[in-house]
């Protein structure tokens, strides 16, 4: 992922709640936005304790809690793969 992957993050969102009428769609956008905005803030993180090198792991700056946050919430509310994966099965034609 590249820097400039982590500027799709903001349209992934905001599409996600577009249009609240359609809530099968909402739910395949929600998976996207879900996995664009995860790979960009665990994209940031990794760069940003890399920048700061062994201290961005310490609990002396921000940069260490924010990365540990992240990985806790990718743990409760599921990784990008995981809503990837979820997003390819709801592509799935349904066979009858």
């Amino acid at each position: 992922m590249s820097s400039a992957d982590t500027g799709e993050a903001w349209p992934a969102t905001t599409d996600a709640g577009g249009s609240a009428e359609r809530a099968a769609l909402i739910a395949v956008r929600d998976e996207v936005a879900k996995a664009v905005v995860g790979q960009s803030c665990r994209f940031v993180a990794q760069q940003a304790v890399q920048l700061h090198g062994g201290m961005g792991m310490t609990d002396e700056l921000n940069v260490g809690h924010y990365f540990k946050r992240i990985a806790a919430i990718n743990v409760q509310f599921g990784d990008p793969s995981y809503h990837l994966t979820r997003y390819a099965r709801q592509q799935e034609p349904v066979h009858a």
